[in-house]
């Protein structure tokens, strides 16, 4: 089943509306925020990866590149969603900013 948000316009506010999966658990819709926060968060360790891979560096050196590099601040504005494209893509593009920087 599909969770949805109604408006109430009695309380002025959204409430989140639960609904049962196919073993009647109820669930709970995640928000905006708690979604950009889980894909950025597995965007972050693919590409930490990513820089052990090429690099041969340490997880500590390659959270370093990774956290320092010009494309963070991008990646951690929800309202510009990067975090929606894939960790390789991600990649390439934290490399070439990186060289022009």
């Amino acid at each position: 089943m599909i969770c949805s948000l109604s408006a109430s316009k009695t309380e002025g506010h959204l409430h989140k509306t639960s609904s049962q999966n196919q073993h009647g658990i109820s669930m709970n819709q995640p928000s905006h925020h708690q979604i950009a926060t889980y894909l950025t968060d597995y965007a972050l360790s693919e590409l930490v990866k990513y820089v052990m891979e090429d690099t041969g560096c340490s997880i500590e050196q390659a959270m370093e590149k990774v956290y320092n590099s010009p494309l963070m601040p991008a990646l951690q504005d929800e309202e510009g969603e990067l975090y929606l494209q894939s960790p390789a893509y991600l990649y390439e593009l934290m490399k070439v900013l990186g060289e022009k920087g």
